[in-house]
């Protein structure tokens, strides 16, 4: 019988007939499902460090850096298991980290309507909901990286007592992970030092599964994830910073994890290869599902899965890409120029203009 494939694609679903004489597989992230009562998980997880945390954000000033519309994760779950733990700080402030994303989309706006109605039903100090623009946000210079990437910040940042960061994860196909690092390189960071970051992407080590903080010390070298902890380091400083960390998505969770950010990330990266990292032997045919909206939502985001599935194809190998590009090439004008146009130029010329 010929198998019938149900594959993500957009908000709804395709199926696909594929002879069998043609068929080699099916291939999933975490195959085994999650549990879609999120938020008992999530409050498991903030338990076992609630009184260490309470302790370090009692009369303190807490930021909370969350991910923007753009992260298919829970992200109401999250900020609601965190918000008990806040009942006795000075001030409570949500930023979203937009990173180079377009930071007024009307689903960011939306997502801020939603929190705010969460807000209401708790006993908090005075708080604030932010969202972050690389282009006109109120920067901090801090100076560069050891790899020469301007240190502008957002200036919520470095007037943090204490910054927690809720974050998803997931293999990012030049950063290594999607994890919460990358919440202040690009997340809360200037234009000028996201590109001077992303123009690393074209070393060899810019690839998923490789990360400053891996266990496997020869996975460790990513010039990309490399210069973002060093940005993240030298924003924290001295100062507590944790990390509310899942492997999860808006429908059900797998894993979480709320710890000093460090420890966070470290668990959370062997916690992904665990559940996210599949062999596969090399191809010369491929279907690939973004795994639906938003991960599909314009050519400019549904880029990354092939870019993450292009390891296991054979040379002239052909792919299907199965993403509806709702937004089109790219979700914005600037992503356009940014993204779509340097494409148009010659190659050599395209590369030099990212270096």
């Amino acid at each position: 019988m010929m198998p019938e494939l149900t594959l993500h694609y957009g908000d709804h679903e395709l199926k696909l007939e594929v002879p069998d004489a043609n068929f080699g597989g099916l291939l999933r992230p975490c195959d085994i499902r999650g549990d879609c009562d999120i938020l008992p998980v999530l409050k498991k997880a903030v338990g076992a460090n609630r009184e260490r945390f309470q302790t370090q954000a009692r009369n303190r000033k807490v930021l909370l850096l969350i991910a923007d519309h753009t992260r298919d994760e829970p992200h109401l779950s999250m900020v609601e298991a965190v918000l008990p733990l806040l009942e006795e700080a000075s001030s409570v402030t949500i930023l979203m980290a937009t990173g180079s994303h377009h930071s007024r989309a009307r689903e960011n706006l939306q997502l801020v309507r939603n929190l705010e109605s969460l807000l209401q039903g708790f006993r908090l100090p005075p708080a604030s909901l932010q969202i972050h623009d690389a282009i006109s946000a109120d920067f901090v210079n801090l100076g560069k990286t050891r790899a020469g990437t301007p240190i502008e910040v957002n200036h919520l940042l470095v007037e943090a007592d204490v910054i927690c960061v809720l974050s998803d994860m997931k293999p990012h196909y030049f950063a290594g992970y999607s994890n919460a690092l990358k919440y202040f390189l690009p997340g809360t960071a200037s234009f000028a030092a996201i590109e001077h970051n992303h123009a690393f992407a074209l070393d060899d080590h810019a690839t998923f599964g490789r990360h400053p903080l891996h266990p496997d010390p020869q996975r460790r070298d990513n010039p990309v994830a490399n210069d973002m902890a060093d940005f993240a380091q030298r924003v924290i400083g001295e100062r507590p910073a944790w990390a509310l960390v899942t492997i999860a998505s808006s429908s059900e969770i797998h894993w979480a994890c709320f710890d000093t950010l460090k420890v966070a990330v470290e668990r959370g990266i062997q916690a992904t290869d665990e559940r996210m990292i599949t062999p596969c032997a090399p191809t010369s045919h491929l279907v690939v599902s973004c795994g639906g909206y938003p991960h599909d939502e314009s050519l400019y985001t549904a880029q990354r899965a092939l870019e993450l599935s292009a390891a296991v194809l054979e040379p002239a190998a052909r792919v299907l890409l199965l993403a509806q590009c709702r937004n089109g090439i790219a979700p914005t004008p600037s992503a356009r120029k940014n993204f779509y146009e340097p494409m148009c130029r010659p190659l050599e010329e395209t590369l030099q203009l990212i270096r």
